[in-house]
């Protein structure tokens, strides 16, 4: 029991007055009747008073309606209008008697009105998350609203796009719990709207790269719009687009970007665009540093070109390479090293770093390939080229003179008693034996003088080469050293033979102090002559002898140990008389594209060469570059996850002088690109980061394997999440396959976000790099309503679909009878105590006589009737 409005009882104050009338108003009849007056006027007022009051008995569980308004980004403002129409047309059904809820819902649920008796609808508000649309969660809260016991119906106002699934599971539910839900679908004409779909753009680029930006567009109808593509806070693109009818990707340049982390999001602007939630796009890109290169060689030649176009590189010699410095590195460039001065760890160290996603090129020279005794080596295997050239080569004559120094400084003995004049002689008659029948030997021992022990001449036969050695180990020492003077005398003896290889070989172990050397190096190349070098001790002038070797078209060896002087000598002869270099000049030819010679190097005629080192190409190299006999010039190939590429020319110290002068440095920066890993690849020593987000699920993949391949186990990953505003969150990665190490996070707000992982132990510190964008939900992308997914829900649940504010009235019908007494009952009482109180009033007479003249009155109405059959016979009957 309750009363509504308790003030409007105090009108119950003039029942006394309205008694004292009843008793006035009938005081000349009887008292039977003069009481019945007095009750029924008494109840009439009694009940008038309660049903304004608002008085009722009984329990106050009636059906409620609960409207569930959906106010996610995928509605517009117009339709959030017109939601309050639908309230505002359902409480004037009622008369403003029922009981209303209201929830506002987005991507959470929010009550704005519990069910009431409304005037009007309530006002909706703009801070309910829109970037989803939870119809669980309003269907839920929407069913706890309602009283278990008087049941009630749910209206649904929405436009059906989102998680169809979990809207068809909430239905289910409600019918369960015997609840209809009806559905508003929302029609409101959504042809002019235009949604930026998505941005796509590669998430790694080199610095300098300047990335293209996919734009995905969907229209309905042919268009233009204005596209501004936003780094952070800086504008980096604005510009206009012409967008066809449909779905269609369009291309978008940005500027050169910084290299580090950068968050990009896409704005397209258009009039008349009726939704501005679904015209922004966001994605991530991360700029890396320029391709970071390691030369390895006798000088930095080729590091300062590259560092003068603007690369990063860094020059060390052989000897000095080691595996910190290839995993620091993006791509190796050996240029004209020999296979002994790597050494057999290093040439392995090599094939395993471009096996694990590195980058190799290897630049001919006379130290390099076969002349640099890469055959047998692991060269072979990560070459593109095979180092020993063509079996059917041709039989060469070979002129090899030998220079020795028999300076008294020749005569200091090494760790093991032997003196370096005798480990010289000793070398030179391994030497003699090395040649083959009808190649010439010459044999010049010099110090202030230079004296041909051997002048050259032709070996014919054993005996001659038998006599020449007795001749070499017949050297006496002499006093100090006249190098050039040496040079000189073997330049104007050695012009004299005819042979197809001049080969010469100076070994010494001091210091020159005059003369012209480069210039007389120079003319001895003139001559078709070569001259290579080996510089004995710590005290000879290696510099010069470097630089001799180096004009000369030779190769230069250092030998701090004396007693290696023998093997390197031998190897030298072996060398000198090889087939492999070929010095003439021709012009390449391109033999297939490739993108070293991409950009302003496309269509170039290329500059003549003037030698190279002969290679056999792998069947499944590509070759790029051959001469004017097809042997390979630049080959190229993929081995492991690395590139490998061969040029088989020089750096431009001899043979490719004239490359040089033309575009060297642009070809090597375009080598390196190519050779380099890609900036999203998997590579050794450096962690993988893989990033995905889906459902509400981000999930973070670090995936780790070492220079040689093997898996890195056992490690501890920490990641870092950092958000836009620079907030940043850690999580440890548990380690689930070899290699490789994953975590999980749920309930993200949407962004772009930066993921920083740190390895760390003991022993060393690694990091990398990736990102990963938390989109908002997928209906806030849709342009048109989906009004069947609605239609299925009121057929699940008994409920009706309204399609317009005129059915709106029929909601009401579908709650059950109200249990108790109340406002339309009392005026009920009211209006039937009236009639009873005017007849009370109106009929004179004891009981006997209102008896008497009713019956009367009835027997008159039953003549009446018999009268007008009469009359309506009368005029139906025929003519």
């Amino acid at each position: 029991m309750g009363i509504d409005n308790p003030w409007v009882l105090i009108l119950l104050g003039v029942l006394p007055i309205v008694v004292w009338w009843a008793r006035t108003s009938v005081s000349g009849h009887a008292k039977l009747r003069l009481v019945l007056a007095t009750g029924v006027r008494g109840v009439v007022l009694t009940a008038l008073v309660l049903a304004m009051a608002g008085f009722w008995i009984g329990s106050d569980s009636r059906p409620a309606t609960v409207f569930l308004v959906d106010t996610s980004d995928s509605m517009l403002t117009s339709e959030w209008i017109k939601s309050g129409e639908i309230i505002d047309e359902y409480l004037s059904g009622t008369d403003h008697q029922g009981r209303v809820g209201v929830i506002q819902f987005g991507a959470e649920a929010k009550v704005v009105s519990v069910p009431q008796r409304l005037q009007a609808a309530p006002g909706l508000s703009d801070r309910v998350d829109g970037r989803g649309t939870d119809y669980a969660s309003a269907i839920a809260t929407g069913l706890g609203l309602l009283d278990p016991e008087a049941g009630g119906q749910l209206v649904l106002i929405s436009d059906g796009t989102g998680d169809s699934s979990a809207l068809e599971a909430s239905a289910y539910m409600s019918a369960a719990n015997g609840v209809p839900i009806s559905v508003f679908p929302v029609d409101v004409v959504r042809n002019s709207d235009v949604s930026l779909l998505l941005l796509e753009v590669p998430e790694k680029v080199r610095v300098g790269a300047r990335p293209e930006i996919g734009v995905w567009v969907e229209s309905p109808r042919k268009t233009s719009a204005r596209l501004r593509i936003w780094d952070g806070s800086q504008l980096v693109s604005d510009t206009s687009i012409s967008i066809a009818a449909g779905t269609h990707a369009y291309r978008v340049g940005v500027l050169d970007l910084a290299p580090g982390f950068h968050r990009l999001r896409g704005e397209l602007l258009e009039d008349g665009d009726s939704r501005l939630s679904n015209n922004v796009a966001e994605t991530f890109v991360h700029v890396l540093d320029p391709v970071s290169v390691l030369v390895v060689g006798s000088d930095d030649d080729v590091a300062a070109t590259l560092l003068a176009d603007g690369r990063q590189a860094r020059w060390v010699q052989p000897e000095n390479l080691d595996d910190d410095n290839l995993t620091a590195h993006d791509v190796v460039i050996l240029v004209d090293v020999s296979a002994e001065s790597l050494g057999p760890r290093s040439i392995d160290a090599l094939r395993s770093y471009v096996a694990a996603g590195h980058g190799l090129i290897v630049m001919g020279g006379p130290h390099s390939y076969a002349v640099g005794g890469y055959s047998g080596t692991a060269f072979d295997d990560v070459l593109p080229v095979w180092s020993d050239p063509a079996e059917d080569r041709p039989e060469p004559r070979l002129a090899l003179i030998l220079v020795i120094d028999k300076s008294t400084s020749m005569a200091v003995g090494t760790s093991e008693g032997n003196a370096k004049f005798d480990l010289a002689v000793e070398a030179a008659v391994d030497a003699a034996e090395l040649l083959d029948e009808g190649d010439v030997l010459g044999v010049l021992a010099f110090d202030l003088d230079s004296q041909w022990v051997v002048p050259p001449r032709e070996l014919t036969s054993a005996d001659q080469v038998a006599a020449v050695i007795d001749r070499i180990r017949g050297i006496k020492m002499g006093t100090s050293t006249d190098l050039y003077r040496a040079m000189f005398f073997t330049r104007a003896r050695l012009d004299q033979v005819d042979a197809s290889i001049k080969h010469v070989v100076l070994l010494t172990d001091g210091r020159a102090h005059h003369g012209d050397f480069e210039s007389l190096t120079r003319s001895m190349r003139r001559r078709d002559m070569t001259v290579s070098t080996i510089a004995i001790g710590e005290d000879s002038d290696q510099k010069l002898l470097r630089k001799i070797a180096r004009i000369g078209g030779g190769r230069y060896y250092f030998v701090p140990d004396p007693e290696a002087i023998p093997r390197v000598l031998t190897a030298e002869a072996r060398t000198a008389g090889q087939y492999a270099i070929a010095e003439y000049k021709f012009q390449p030819r391109l033999r297939a594209a490739s993108p070293m010679f991409s950009g302003e190097l496309s269509g170039q005629v290329f500059p003549e060469l003037a030698g190279f080192v002969r290679t056999r190409p792998k069947p499944e190299a590509e070759l790029v570059l051959v001469s004017d006999r097809n042997d390979p010039i630049l080959a190229q190939w993929h081995f492991g996850r690395g590139r490998a590429v061969a040029w088989t020319s020089d750096d431009g110290a001899h043979w490719a002088s004239d490359w040089r002068k033309w575009e060297m440095s642009t070809f090597l920066g375009q080598a390196t690109d190519w050779a380099a890993p890609p900036p999203g690849g998997i590579r050794g020593g450096v962690p993988y980061v893989e990033a995905s987000y889906a459902d509400g699920l981000t999930q973070i993949t670090v995936d780790w394997f070492d220079i040689n391949l093997q898996f890195v186990d056992g490690r501890d990953v920490q990641i870092s999440i950092i958000g836009s505003g620079g907030k940043d969150r850690k999580v440890n990665a548990v380690q689930t396959a070899p290699g490789r190490y994953r975590a999980e996070l749920r309930d993200m707000e949407s962004g772009v976000y930066e993921i920083r992982v740190d390895t760390m132990t003991s022993a060393d510190r690694t990091g990398a790099v990736g990102g990963v964008v938390v989109s908002e939900a997928s209906d806030t992308r849709r342009v048109n309503a989906d009004p069947n997914v609605l239609r299925r829900v009121a057929m699940l649940t008994g409920g009706v679909q309204l399609n317009s504010l005129s059915e709106v009235a029929l909601l009401p019908k579908l709650h059950g009878p109200e249990n108790r007494f109340d406002r339309s009952h009392l005026l009920v009482i009211a209006l039937v105590m009236f009639v009873v109180d005017v007849g009370i009033r109106r009929l004179l007479g004891g009981p006997r006589e209102i008896l008497s003249r009713l019956n009367e009155r009835v027997r008159s109405v039953g003549g009446m009737a018999g009268k007008l059959r009469g009359i309506s016979w009368y005029w139906s009957r025929p003519a």
